[in-house]
């Protein structure tokens, strides 16, 4: 099963009704390391530094990012992932930098679908409210958790 199949069919398991962000953000976290570790890709990395600075969208001072999840296999950066409730730019950009070196990347949005741009190169698994959709616009099942 493919790594981004095996992320939506965790998450989408998983009700988290009445529980507070941050236990939320918790709940999913550790699921996704658990599909990660479980997956054998590489070594897993939690909160992984862009080491280079990187210049926000909104023009603001560059600055390095941390990536909640990579995989590292032979010394390189194969998978990234972020997880965010809400549209962060910068986690958009931060994806970006490590598609650019040949990572594949995943953004985890809870709560709803994300309601920016999001570039062709990073994969969307939306989880709460609505579907999960791939870089081609094409959408999957409904991961609705509620």
């Amino acid at each position: 099963m493919d790594i981004y199949e095996a992320l939506c069919l965790a998450l989408s398991g998983k009700s988290v009704d009445g529980l507070s962000s941050p236990r939320i953000t918790s709940i999913y976290s550790e699921i996704i390391l658990a599909v990660l570790e479980e997956a054998h890709l590489g070594d897993v990395f939690r909160e992984f530094s862009t080491a280079t600075k990187l210049q926000p969208q909104s023009g603001a001072v560059p600055r390095r990012g941390i990536v909640d999840f990579v995989v590292k296999r032979d010394g390189q950066v194969v998978l990234a992932i972020e997880l965010d409730r809400s549209d962060k730019r910068f986690s958009l950009t931060k994806l970006q930098h490590f598609a650019s070196v040949g990572a594949r990347c995943i953004w985890i949005r809870w709560g709803r679908a994300p309601q920016i741009d999001v570039p062709k190169e990073v994969e969307v698994i939306t989880v709460g409210h609505g579907t999960t959709a791939r870089p081609d616009g094409a959408t999957d099942v409904d991961l609705s958790v509620v």
